[in-house]
């Protein structure tokens, strides 16, 4: 009998019997292999050997195998850097649903904070929850018909779903849906409206705090003013809007927006004090008129506590025809004391129609809409009358406080604010303030505070020198107009049906024509001041300054 038959005999029985495994030719080298062991019989091989030299085969065929799974196809024959591009890809994209994952996480611990502080306010109110007005608006809904607690507020960084539950155990649950915009969104917001404000004052060349200013520099510096003051205005109604949805705690709010905007003040104030140190007032002087604005710092303290318990409890109606009558009742006060407010607002037929038309806005704009309840109308009254004092007072103190430093005052206005509104606090404020850890831990939160307190602190600061420089009724039309342009806004982005009434949106149209049509009036009169004021200015600096 030939050796290589026996040899072939022999590696059979071997393989049968589980010794040695049977190779699998994954490649063309094994396959060569094979063939050289089938066309041994003529040669003379060593059975030891060959046994050995399919082993070697068979392992290798194995371990090809399990490459192929691991690689993709193909992917010895790319070149290197395709390879590390498409790791590259791969793990951005790991890295990308891992954050998907944890925002998550995070929303839910956001909603589920929500849903507990708005079930501890259901149990805690005798059956009565009083949401706030918007979309949806869910306000006096008692604990015998919860399945009518339902709906859902939004605004430009926040959607929230309410929803609630049967009690269990006589206690009320609610549950809540939240989203929310990502940081970079709301970068882009801020930066929509702040950038072309930043833009022009650099453009201009006009420094903010001065106080030294030609008459034709006036006049711009007025116009910049109040176009910061309608920008800020609708920055800090967006940012409200939104915070007051997630927070539900208007005290630990203010609070926070107050911290910041302190901080941001002081340090504007050491800013001034270092760049124009012969300027600035001895102490004495600063301590004779902290104590003359007091009473101003107070009524800012109780507007800005008023103003978010107002944007957590009222509807955009309530707010907007209430809102509308404070510059009236503002211009009446200006054009009956004239020594003690030194208005300078036009009181000509033009100015009163514009003004007034206003008004006759607001009134179309809610003749549609019976969403009026007695909270939110009682709120917006309360926080009206504050407005309405709160501008005389600081328009009447600023008239003999031209040269006193402006940051001094944004500093001290707000640590006046975080005092009364942490003496304010309740338990659904300290509450929060308890929680603030996760929304310090939630980049989106801690982005909308913090640019929120920026966005307080610089329009409490361009306010001050809007009325420092023109009335407490011009200032207050620049608000309602960057007020109504929030709702036209919100209109537009949401598609609210609820006003896109005809008379809704003629009223809004009136609004808006009326309000425009009052501040370019104004802006004419100061315009002639202005011209008048510069002849005496370079006459003044022809002949020399007089000692």
């Amino acid at each position: 009998m030939p050796r290589g038959f026996v040899i072939l005999q022999l590696c059979v029985l071997l393989t049968e019997s589980g010794t040695v495994e049977k190779p699998r030719f994954a490649n063309a080298g094994a396959a060569a292999g094979a063939e050289d062991a089938e066309g041994c019989s003529h040669c003379e091989v060593d059975a030891a050997l060959l046994l050995q030299h399919s082993g070697n085969h068979g392992s290798k065929s194995s371990n090809s195998l399990e490459n192929s799974t691991v690689e993709p196809v193909g992917s010895k024959h790319e070149p290197r850097e395709v390879r590390d591009v498409r790791e590259v890809k791969m793990k951005s994209q790991e890295v990308t649903i891992d954050q998907a994952l944890m925002d998550n996480v995070t929303m839910e611990k956001l909603a589920d904070q929500m849903a507990r502080q708005m079930s501890w306010e259901f149990q805690n109110s005798k059956g009565t929850l009083l949401k706030v007005a918007g979309p949806g608006t869910m306000t006096q809904v008692t604990e015998n018909n919860p399945a009518s607690l339902s709906g859902t507020e939004v605004s430009l960084f926040v959607r929230a779903a309410y929803k609630a539950v049967a009690p269990a155990m006589g206690e009320a649950k609610v549950q809540v849906e939240l989203q929310m915009a990502a940081p970079g969104q709301i970068l882009w917001v801020y930066a929509i409206l702040w950038m072309p404000l930043a833009l022009a004052w650099l453009w201009s060349g006009l420094p903010l705090l001065s106080q030294d200013l030609s008459p034709s520099q006036s006049l711009q510096f007025r116009q910049l003013l109040q176009l910061s003051v309608g920008a800020l205005t609708i920055s800090a109604v967006v940012s409200n809007q939104s915070l007051c949805i997630l927070t539900r705690a208007p005290m630990a709010l203010t609070l926070f927006q107050s911290a910041v905007a302190a901080c941001m003040g002081a340090v504007l104030w050491a800013f001034q004090m270092w760049l124009n140190p012969a300027q600035h007032p001895t102490a004495r002087h600063i301590r004779v008129g902290l104590w003359r604005w007091m009473p101003c710092a107070t009524c800012f303290a109780c507007f800005q506590v008023s103003d978010h318990f107002v944007s957590n409890y009222t509807s955009i109606t309530e707010r907007i025809v209430l809102g509308n009558l404070v510059p009236v009742l503002s211009w009446i006060a200006e054009m009956t004391f004239p020594n003690t407010f030194q208005s300078k607002d036009q009181a000509s037929v033009s100015a009163k129609v514009a003004l007034f038309s206003t008004v006759c806005g607001a009134a179309f704009f809610v003749a549609e809409d019976s969403a009026l309840t007695a909270l939110g109308v009682s709120s917006c009254a309360l926080c009206s009358v504050i407005l309405l004092i709160y501008r005389l007072t600081q328009r009447g103190v600023l008239v003999n406080l031209l040269a006193f430093p402006v940051a001094c005052l944004l500093t001290f206005d707000s640590v006046v604010s975080c005092l009364i509104s942490y003496s304010l606090c309740g338990p659904a404020d300290l509450t929060a303030m308890r929680d603030w850890s996760l929304w310090i831990e939630t980049p989106q939160v801690f982005v909308l505070l913090v640019l929120s307190g920026i966005g307080m602190g610089i329009g409490h600061l361009v306010v001050i020198l809007c009325l420092r420089s023109s009335s407490a009724t011009l200032t207050m039309v620049i608000c309602n107009v960057a007020s109504m342009i929030c709702l036209v806004q919100g209109m537009v982005l949401f598609n609210d049906s609820q006003f896109q009434h005809p008379l809704a949106l003629v009223g809004m149209t009136i609004n808006l024509i009326g309000g425009v049509w009052y501040t370019t009036s104004q802006v004419g009169i100061i315009e002639i001041d202005s011209d008048r004021k510069a002849v005496v200015y370079k006459d003044i600096h022809r002949e020399g300054s007089p000692k």
